[in-house]
């Protein structure tokens, strides 16, 4: 019973620490995504997508923890299927959507941003079924 409760508090620990430097490298993202953008490639075309892909800054740093989480808990075939599903959906969705002229581009944006929740919700609902925790215990 010390193991589990030690191995929850590791994990919300983990979590916050994920939070803490997520959110302001995400708000950084979007605050500078032009100058980054001119500064690595020489467009200023390049900081709107930078702009728009800013805000995926936490769920994929939180995708990322949960998939560390849940290997050290032995739970490959869990994450390898979780990504699978996350991959076919943002693969259909770029496919269909890119070559729309209603949507051009912003389909692979749709298609990231919907492979990345779906990725972080199967993994948070996996951990969550091995591991009792809420995020209101995030202090």
């Amino acid at each position: 019973m010390k193991n589990y409760r030690n191995m929850k508090a590791d994990i919300l620990f983990a979590i916050k620490i994920t939070l803490i430097i997520s959110i302001p490298l995400s708000i950084l993202y979007r605050l500078f995504s032009e100058p980054l953008a001119v500064f690595l490639y020489n467009d200023k075309k390049v900081g709107e997508y930078l702009r728009i892909l800013s805000y995926s800054t936490v769920f994929m740093a939180l995708q990322h923890t949960f998939s560390g989480i849940l290997q050290g808990l032995n739970k490959h075939t869990a994450i390898t299927i979780n990504r699978l599903i996350g991959m076919s959906i943002q693969l259909l969705l770029v496919y269909f959507l890119v070559g729309n002229p209603k949507f051009g581009i912003n389909g692979f944006f749709i298609g990231f941003y919907l492979r990345i929740f779906v990725i972080f919700l199967l993994d948070l609902v996996t951990l969550r079924s091995i591991v009792k925790f809420r995020f209101r215990h995030i202090n």
